[in-house]
Protein backbone atom coordinates (compact mmCIF):
# COMPACT_ATOMS: atom_id res chain seq x y z
CA UNK A 1 0.00 0.00 0.00
CA UNK A 2 1.36 3.53 -1.18
CA UNK A 3 0.72 6.17 1.81
CA UNK A 4 0.14 9.73 1.69
CA UNK A 5 2.61 11.62 2.93
CA UNK A 6 1.93 13.56 6.58
CA UNK A 7 0.98 16.91 5.27
CA UNK A 8 2.37 19.82 6.53
CA UNK A 9 5.36 22.16 6.27
CA UNK A 10 8.58 21.50 6.46
CA UNK A 11 11.29 23.45 7.31
CA UNK A 12 14.92 22.07 8.28
CA UNK A 13 18.29 22.92 9.00
CA UNK A 14 20.33 19.98 7.16
CA UNK A 15 24.13 19.55 7.33
CA UNK A 16 26.25 16.91 6.18
CA UNK A 17 30.07 15.82 5.83
CA UNK A 18 31.74 13.35 3.92
CA UNK A 19 35.52 12.44 4.33
CA UNK A 20 37.26 9.90 2.11
CA UNK A 21 36.93 8.43 -1.49
CA UNK A 22 33.88 7.39 -3.46
CA UNK A 23 34.99 4.11 -2.27
CA UNK A 24 36.48 4.79 1.17
CA UNK A 25 34.34 7.02 3.01
CA UNK A 26 33.06 8.27 6.08
CA UNK A 27 29.44 10.50 5.40
CA UNK A 28 28.03 12.47 8.97
CA UNK A 29 24.12 13.87 7.89
CA UNK A 30 22.50 16.11 10.52
CA UNK A 31 18.95 17.22 10.21
CA UNK A 32 17.07 19.64 12.93
CA UNK A 33 13.05 20.38 12.30
CA UNK A 34 10.90 22.09 14.17
CA UNK A 35 9.00 25.08 14.74
CA UNK A 36 11.21 26.26 17.82
CA UNK A 37 14.09 26.45 15.52
CA UNK A 38 13.11 28.06 11.73
CA UNK A 39 8.90 27.41 11.97
CA UNK A 40 6.86 23.91 10.19
CA UNK A 41 4.59 21.62 11.07
CA UNK A 42 7.13 18.75 12.08
CA UNK A 43 9.64 18.32 15.61
CA UNK A 44 12.49 15.84 14.89
CA UNK A 45 16.19 15.65 15.30
CA UNK A 46 17.90 13.14 12.71
CA UNK A 47 21.08 11.93 12.90
CA UNK A 48 22.89 9.77 9.95
CA UNK A 49 26.27 8.08 9.93
CA UNK A 50 27.39 6.16 6.94
CA UNK A 51 30.91 4.52 7.19
CA UNK A 52 32.05 2.71 3.38
CA UNK A 53 34.84 1.06 2.32
CA UNK A 54 36.69 -1.31 0.08
CA UNK A 55 39.77 -3.15 1.35
CA UNK A 56 41.96 -5.11 -1.49
CA UNK A 57 42.09 -8.77 -0.21
CA UNK A 58 44.12 -9.91 -3.20
CA UNK A 59 44.95 -9.52 -7.04
CA UNK A 60 41.60 -9.29 -8.35
CA UNK A 61 39.65 -9.37 -5.14
CA UNK A 62 38.41 -7.00 -3.08
CA UNK A 63 36.29 -6.68 0.22
CA UNK A 64 33.35 -4.05 0.09
CA UNK A 65 31.72 -2.82 3.19
CA UNK A 66 29.12 -0.31 4.13
CA UNK A 67 27.88 0.41 7.78
CA UNK A 68 25.08 2.98 7.95
CA UNK A 69 23.12 3.74 11.58
CA UNK A 70 20.43 6.24 12.00
CA UNK A 71 18.40 7.40 14.02
CA UNK A 72 15.71 10.24 15.63
CA UNK A 73 16.72 11.97 18.60
CA UNK A 74 13.86 13.95 19.17
CA UNK A 75 10.09 14.18 18.37
CA UNK A 76 8.50 12.19 15.46
CA UNK A 77 9.69 11.98 12.28
CA UNK A 78 7.17 12.40 9.32
CA UNK A 79 6.08 8.90 7.17
CA UNK A 80 7.93 10.61 4.78
CA UNK A 81 11.17 10.80 6.58
CA UNK A 82 10.96 7.48 8.65
CA UNK A 83 13.77 4.34 7.59
CA UNK A 84 12.47 1.81 5.40
CA UNK A 85 14.41 -1.86 5.17
CA UNK A 86 13.87 -4.66 3.75
CA UNK A 87 14.85 -5.60 -0.48
CA UNK A 88 16.70 -4.07 -2.84
CA UNK A 89 19.23 -1.59 -1.65
CA UNK A 90 19.20 -2.53 1.95
CA UNK A 91 18.74 -6.55 3.45
CA UNK A 92 18.70 -7.93 0.08
CA UNK A 93 16.62 -10.98 -0.09
CA UNK A 94 13.84 -9.70 2.21
CA UNK A 95 10.56 -8.52 0.64
CA UNK A 96 10.69 -5.15 0.18
CA UNK A 97 10.14 -2.07 2.88
CA UNK A 98 9.31 -5.64 5.48
CA UNK A 99 11.63 -5.36 7.98
CA UNK A 100 10.37 -3.18 11.09
CA UNK A 101 11.10 -4.09 15.35
CA UNK A 102 7.14 -2.48 16.38
CA UNK A 103 7.11 -0.36 19.63
CA UNK A 104 6.73 -2.37 22.36
CA UNK A 105 3.57 0.15 23.66
CA UNK A 106 1.19 1.92 22.14
CA UNK A 107 -0.62 1.77 18.37
CA UNK A 108 1.30 0.07 15.86
CA UNK A 109 3.44 2.58 13.16
CA UNK A 110 1.58 3.38 9.93
CA UNK A 111 4.95 3.18 7.76
CA UNK A 112 8.69 2.75 8.86
CA UNK A 113 10.95 2.87 11.89
CA UNK A 114 12.70 6.26 13.94
CA UNK A 115 15.93 4.22 13.97
CA UNK A 116 18.09 2.11 11.79
CA UNK A 117 21.19 -0.22 11.50
CA UNK A 118 22.31 -1.96 8.03
CA UNK A 119 25.36 -3.77 7.52
CA UNK A 120 26.05 -4.66 3.59
CA UNK A 121 29.03 -6.88 3.04
CA UNK A 122 30.16 -8.05 -1.04
CA UNK A 123 33.38 -10.14 -1.52
CA UNK A 124 34.19 -9.75 -5.50
CA UNK A 125 36.79 -11.83 -7.61
CA UNK A 126 37.61 -10.90 -10.99
CA UNK A 127 37.02 -13.99 -12.95
CA UNK A 128 37.31 -11.95 -16.27
CA UNK A 129 38.03 -8.47 -17.29
CA UNK A 130 34.72 -7.38 -17.03
CA UNK A 131 33.42 -10.22 -14.76
CA UNK A 132 33.00 -10.37 -11.66
CA UNK A 133 31.40 -12.98 -8.98
CA UNK A 134 30.65 -11.88 -5.40
CA UNK A 135 29.71 -13.63 -2.34
CA UNK A 136 27.28 -11.09 -0.32
CA UNK A 137 26.13 -11.22 2.85
CA UNK A 138 23.36 -8.11 4.58
CA UNK A 139 22.46 -7.61 7.92
CA UNK A 140 19.71 -4.79 9.48
CA UNK A 141 16.54 -3.13 11.05
CA UNK A 142 14.27 -0.73 11.89
CA UNK A 143 12.86 0.24 14.63
CA UNK A 144 9.51 2.02 15.27
CA UNK A 145 10.30 3.13 18.97
CA UNK A 146 13.13 5.55 19.23
CA UNK A 147 12.69 5.63 22.56
CA UNK A 148 12.74 1.87 23.20
CA UNK A 149 16.35 1.42 25.05
CA UNK A 150 19.49 -0.36 23.70
CA UNK A 151 18.83 -1.72 19.79
CA UNK A 152 19.50 -5.25 20.56
CA UNK A 153 21.39 -6.74 17.34
CA UNK A 154 19.15 -10.07 18.31
CA UNK A 155 16.45 -8.30 16.39
CA UNK A 156 18.71 -7.69 12.91
CA UNK A 157 17.38 -9.92 10.16
CA UNK A 158 20.44 -11.24 7.87
CA UNK A 159 20.57 -12.80 4.67
CA UNK A 160 23.83 -14.07 2.46
CA UNK A 161 23.88 -14.99 -1.41
CA UNK A 162 26.28 -14.86 -4.66
CA UNK A 163 26.15 -12.40 -7.52
CA UNK A 164 27.80 -11.90 -10.72
CA UNK A 165 28.34 -8.93 -12.44
CA UNK A 166 29.95 -7.04 -15.65
CA UNK A 167 31.67 -3.95 -14.77
CA UNK A 168 33.20 -1.07 -17.06
CA UNK A 169 33.43 2.24 -17.02
CA UNK A 170 30.00 2.89 -18.26
CA UNK A 171 28.27 -0.23 -17.26
CA UNK A 172 27.93 -2.14 -13.73
CA UNK A 173 25.43 -5.31 -14.27
CA UNK A 174 24.73 -7.27 -11.61
CA UNK A 175 22.76 -10.52 -11.14
CA UNK A 176 21.91 -11.58 -7.30
CA UNK A 177 20.62 -14.68 -5.85
CA UNK A 178 19.74 -14.18 -2.10
CA UNK A 179 18.79 -16.08 0.61
CA UNK A 180 16.66 -15.01 4.37
CA UNK A 181 18.72 -16.89 7.17
CA UNK A 182 16.25 -16.22 9.36
CA UNK A 183 14.40 -19.59 9.14
CA UNK A 184 12.19 -18.65 6.29
CA UNK A 185 14.15 -19.41 3.65
CA UNK A 186 12.99 -17.04 1.27
CA UNK A 187 14.96 -16.46 -1.71
CA UNK A 188 15.13 -13.31 -4.19
CA UNK A 189 16.65 -13.08 -7.30
CA UNK A 190 17.60 -9.40 -8.32
CA UNK A 191 18.82 -7.66 -11.58
CA UNK A 192 20.60 -4.13 -11.19
CA UNK A 193 22.22 -1.67 -13.30
CA UNK A 194 25.30 0.19 -10.70
CA UNK A 195 26.69 -0.70 -7.74
CA UNK A 196 24.53 -1.66 -4.44
CA UNK A 197 26.48 0.76 -2.40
Amino acid sequence: ENLPIEEGTLRSVFASLRLGTPLNHVALAWERAGEDLIGGDFDYSLADVTLRSRVPVAEAQHLDLRVRAASNLRGALPLQRRFLLGGLGSVRGYDYQSLLVPAAAGPAPLYGGERMLLANLEYGVDLFEELELFALYDAGMAWADRNAGDIALADLKDSAGLGIGFDDDDTDLRLNILRTLDGSEQTAVELRLGRAF
